[in-house]
Parts: C-alpha cells; structure tokens; sequence
C-alpha cells in the first residue's frame, strides 16, 4: 500500500498535498545532477592523469641540451659529470628538477663560488657559474691550486706550477686535504693578502719572492729569488712590505743575504 503523500503549504497559505510524479521528478534531477558531477569529477581525475603523466613521464619535456656559463674548462667538466650522475639517479624530467636543490648542490663544487640554474621549455637546463680564483699553489701531500679564500680547487700538476706564475705557500699543517676544504691555519689569511699586493702594486718584490712559507709557530717567512730568507714573524706581511722595498733599494746586495730579519721595529737585521 502506498504511503499517501505529505501536505505542503503553498505561497498563498493553502495547504496541498505534493502528487508522486512530482516527488519522482524532483528525485530523478537530483540523481542526474549527482551523476553529472560523479561524471565531472571522473573526466577531471582522467585528465589531470593524462596530463600528469604528459609533463612528468612522457620524453616531451627531457633534458637534450645543458648550457654552463661563466666556467672554466675544468669546472665546466666537474658539472658536467655531476649532472650525468644526477640524472643517472634521479632522472632528466626538467619539471622534475629543483632548480634550487641544483644550484645550492652545483655551488658546492670545489671550483664554484656560486651557481645558478634556470630552465628553459621544453628540454634545455641552463647553468651559469660565479668560479673560484685561483690565487697560490700550496704544497700538502703534492701541490693543489687555493683560492683568496684559501679554499683548495684542485691539485696542481708539479711540471706547470713554474707556469702559473702564483705564489707558492710552505709549511701547512698535515691532513686530510680535499678540493672544497678550506684552510683555516692562522697566518695564511695575511700571505694571501700581501701576495695579492706585491702582484698588483710591487712587481718588483712579486718577482724576487719565490716562496712564502709558515713555520711551526704560524709565523710568516719568504724565500727570495737568490735563497734569501725574509722573517716577518707573526706580524701581516703586508705591514711590513715597505720596509722591505726601502731596504733593498739602498742594499741591492741584500738579495745574496742569508736572512733579512724585518721583525724588530724601525730596523732591518741581516746576516750576508
């Protein structure tokens, strides 16, 4: 037996009872609109797969071109191979990439001081480089290249040391060296330094030294061209390169010295 329908009120207060085609009606549109959205969301889930699926998996957006700014031969092959190894591991989708993950990793390089990484659409990763300097070659377990920073680069091969025309610095402490460690012994800060000085303003006491060195107690010597020993102790070399110069412009001889001892105020000790 059928329920017998409800009583409704109408707009003008008079009570009606609501008939079951109407009832059935209203029952089918709500059916149909839950089935068209049911149907939306389907068609949205379906597409937002496809292109999912376009973007990050199909090879429409796979790194074919690699372009590197601003490096150097060598460091220019350092990122490479860091790049080939990082695709290796975690693929070549270029929406895939984190460009900044890429650049903090990239900057990491012992040759870099800062890297970025851009993309461009649709298959091409664009890095440019700020690279490290280098500025001495310090002997360890063999010659490496440093920077102003004292950051070590790379080694040196021993048959171009003589070529680069940089400094050469003694008497760091042993360890455990890497390219990307940074020395940190107290007195290489003020070699560099002064090195960078008599480069740029003293030519001619940057052609007489040949060697700067650091002894046991982190104080600074040279050695000159003629194998004369210059002691400047623990006091900044570059406080003490006028002295120097004046010396040797009254005292030519003063190359073929034993030692020249710069370390007492307002005299210059020497033993030829």
């Amino acid at each position: 037996m059928s329920r017998p329908s409800q009583p409704r009120t109408g707009p003008s207060g008079r009570t009606f009872r609501e008939s079951f085609l109407s009832r059935a009606g209203r029952l089918i549109r709500r059916v149909l609109t839950l089935c068209l959205l049911a149907g939306c969301v389907a068609g949205g889930y379906f597409i937002a797969l496809r292109v999912h699926d376009f973007v990050y998996a199909s090879d429409y957006f796979k790194v074919r071109e690699v372009r590197i700014g601003g490096a150097s031969t060598a460091l220019e092959a350092e990122a490479r191979a860091w790049i080939e190894r990082r695709f290796a591991q975690d693929g070549d989708n270029l929406c895939r990439l984190d460009m900044d993950q890429l650049a903090r990793e990239l900057t990491a390089l012992p040759r870099a001081r800062r890297a970025e990484a851009r993309r461009r659409f649709p298959d091409a990763l664009l890095i440019s480089f700020v690279e490290r300097e280098p500025e001495a070659v310090v002997n360890l377990d063999r010659p490496h290249l440093i920077d102003r920073d004292g950051v070590i680069l790379a080694r040196a091969d021993p048959g171009e040391v003589s070529g680069l025309g940089l400094p050469v610095i003694t008497g760091i402490r042993n360890g455990a060296w890497q390219p990307g460690d940074r020395i940190l012994q107290r007195g290489l800060d003020e070699i560099l330094e002064a090195a960078r000085f008599v480069r740029t303003a003293d030519s001619r006491i940057d052609r007489l030294i040949v060697e700067w060195n650091l002894d046991g107690r982190d104080e600074v010597s040279a050695i000159l061209r003629g194998g004369t020993q210059v002691l400047f102790g623990d006091i900044p070399p570059l406080h003490l390169l006028d002295k120097l110069s004046t010396a040797l412009t009254a005292r030519e001889d003063l190359t073929r010295a034993r030692y020249i001892d710069l370390r007492m105020q307002k005299q210059v000790v020497f033993k030829m």
